[in-house]
């Protein structure tokens, strides 16, 4: 069982214990777009903050500023993308774990204690944990036990749009999923490791990426289902955008190449158009992703869309082949890791179609 079923490694009451866990801890947050939900992420964090370090890496073209829980700010002078602005963050972090919070997202009161003694308990051979995603309401999940695979390889998150009951509050360690960059614990060292988010993503498949690198240098990861983060979903880019559309669709190619063995590589093209199949039927049904993709973008936009998602993809491979043969120099069984990991934490078709954004 994952670090959710061990002891508890010290008293609530302990201050001195509390302050010694949470220097420890540096937390980031990655802000972009309106600044009141930043603010208020930040606000969130005021616990925590009393002794851990809080990175914020502000960006134009609406900066958030100054803030009294934050001890490190990074400006940069563009929009350089989630996956750019954590890897500064981490690079500028001397604790031992980091914790990654979206600007759009607040912590729950109460999950201070209980991330202080997670991180206590946890193994020294995760790289991270997963910790409970749930939408603004506090009661629909966005990711319970972090993130499972469709066949093609993009990350999906465990329960998404499911009432939380606590489900998957008792996940055994084999199903616990990669972490959600919503949300996520990681420890330092393995990041750095691993080489950090892929840059080139600029925004999504970065989380699942990052995990799969670490579950192919031979990591695993915790489910922490008692730290509770409140999520907006895609808050500053829309949940069915074709923003997020291509980078999705371009990015989980790039990031099957990094890791996933040759022979889902040689069906890859093949299991994406099962899948973009699939989501066009939902799309037709109004239901899913599909159907959430129709709502947002003609029958034509999303074709272009996805066209040219496709072609960014085969430009890239370049650089995404060198990072697959430096994996497997240094780590000869990673794609095989991956493989086995790929085929046992997986989210099917059916998943797409039940899942639409929490919020309609």
């Amino acid at each position: 069982m994952s670090g959710a079923s061990t002891a508890l490694a010290y008293d609530d009451n302990d201050d001195e214990a509390h302050a010694a866990l949470a220097a420890k801890t540096a937390v980031v947050v990655v802000h972009y777009g309106d600044v009141a939900p930043t603010q208020a992420c930040l606000d969130s964090l005021a616990e925590l903050a009393e002794s851990a370090e809080v990175i914020l890496v502000d960006q134009p073209p609406t900066r958030c500023g100054t803030h009294p829980v934050v001890t490190r700010r990074i400006e940069t002078s563009t929009n350089v993308g989630f996956a750019a602005a954590c890897n500064l963050a981490v690079a500028a972090v001397d604790a031992p774990f980091v914790l990654l919070i979206n600007n759009d997202a607040v912590m729950d009161a109460g999950s201070t204690a209980c991330l202080l003694r997670r991180i206590a308990a946890l193994p020294d051979g995760a790289a991270g944990a997963c910790l409970k995603v749930l939408d603004m309401n506090g009661r629909t999940i966005q990711s319970a036990g972090g993130l499972v695979f469709t066949r093609d390889g993009i990350g999906f998150p465990r329960g998404l749009g499911e009432t939380d009951r606590g489900q998957y509050d008792y996940l055994p360690e084999r199903e616990v999923g990669v972490p959600s960059g919503a949300a996520a614990l990681f420890r330092t060292s393995a990041w750095r490791e691993a080489g950090g988010m892929s840059e080139e993503f600029f925004c999504y498949c970065e989380d699942g990426d990052l995990g799969l690198r670490l579950i192919a240098l031979g990591y695993t990861f915790a489910s922490f289902p008692d730290v509770v983060v409140r999520h907006a979903m895609s808050n500053a880019t829309g949940a069915h955008s074709l923003f997020k559309a291509f980078h999705v669709e371009r990015n989980h190619f790039l990031a099957m190449l990094h890791t996933a063995p040759a022979a889902l590589l040689t069906a890859l093209p093949l299991l994406t158009l099962l899948r973009v199949a699939r989501l066009g039927l939902d799309a037709l049904r109004g239901r899913g992703a599909g159907g959430g993709l129709r709502n947002s973008a003609s029958a034509s936009a999303l074709a272009t869309t996805l066209l040219r998602a496709w072609a960014g993809a085969l430009t890239m491979l370049p650089p995404a082949r060198a990072r697959r043969r430096s994996l497997l120099k240094h780590t000869p069984a990673a794609t095989t890791r991956v493989g086995l990991y790929l085929r046992t934490h997986r989210a099917s078709l059916a998943d797409l179609a039940r899942s639409r954004d929490p919020r309609h």
